[in-house]
């Protein structure tokens, strides 16, 4: 595998996967700019992580009948466009559907990554290079994201992640190789053993930790808001830190999950 071909399966995992890498900045940029509520913004994250699991699914039981190429140009193209239709969203519906199409286009372009990782002469390093720049870009997204958000606003996000996911399309056309995710036929098997529980109990850990954090920010964030406001109302900065929750609902308990 050539070090150009790497280089734009690491890039499309990274956007595959950039709402859940971003979802504690995007949430509360969600509630601040577009004027959603939490339980809006709720039913929009299950959408796209909906979308997102019905294109792992579909990867999973057509990866034999698709090319890698194929499949990460039109699945980054549908990413983009949907990120894009997102920045020009105004209400709930609009904003849910392109939300979904963006995780159906992740969910494909993600798990045809990871396929293409599996058959790889050395699968270890690519998988650990696939964390790594998901790692990488979460912290360059979080460095970033809040002076993007001052100077464009919550549009403004949208468009750099779609126009980065067309340009990486075109680079999957131009080239990835024509070779289909997987040659294997798909075969299941009930039998469960100490050491897949344990591996698959490891992978909800780590992805309810991400989620946990994202509740944790958003918790902290709301209390101090509360805080803040009480403060302009005429209390001194000390009644106004009496007044924050000692324990944020959700908080703790979440962080320590």
């Amino acid at each position: 595998m050539e070090t150009a071909e790497v280089g734009i399966l690491l890039w499309a995992a990274a956007l595959g996967t950039s709402f859940f890498t971003l979802a504690p900045a995007l949430v509360g940029g969600l509630i601040d700019h577009a004027h959603l509520s939490v339980r809006d913004v709720g039913l929009i994250s299950s959408g796209e992580l909906a979308g997102s699991a019905l294109g792992s699914v579909l990867v999973l039981l057509y990866g034999r009948l698709i090319s890698v190429r194929t499949t990460l140009t039109l699945s980054l193209v549908l990413l983009g466009v949907a990120n894009l239709a997102t920045a020009a969203a105004h209400d709930f519906t609009a904003f849910a559907a392109c939300r979904v199409a963006a995780g159906l286009g992740g969910g494909l372009a993600f798990s045809a990554v990871n396929a293409v990782a599996a058959r790889a002469p050395k699968p270890g390093p690519m998988f650990a290079a696939i964390s790594v720049v998901q790692m990488m870009f979460g912290v360059v997204g979080f460095a970033g994201l809040p002076a993007l958000l001052g100077a464009f606003g919550l549009p403004g996000v949208f468009v750099l992640l779609g126009v980065c996911s067309l340009g990486c399309s075109i680079a999957s056309f131009i080239r990835l190789t024509r070779e289909a995710i997987h040659d294997s036929p798909l075969r299941s098997s009930l039998s469960v053993t100490p050491r897949g529980t344990l591996l698959l109990i490891s992978l909800f850990a780590t992805y309810l930790t991400s989620t946990a954090l994202s509740v944790s920010l958003e918790a902290i964030r709301i209390c101090c808001r509360s805080g803040l406001r009480n403060s302009s109302s005429g209390w001194n900065r000390t009644s106004m830190l009496t007044q924050l929750p000692r324990r944020p609902r959700f908080t703790s308990r979440s962080t320590l999950l």
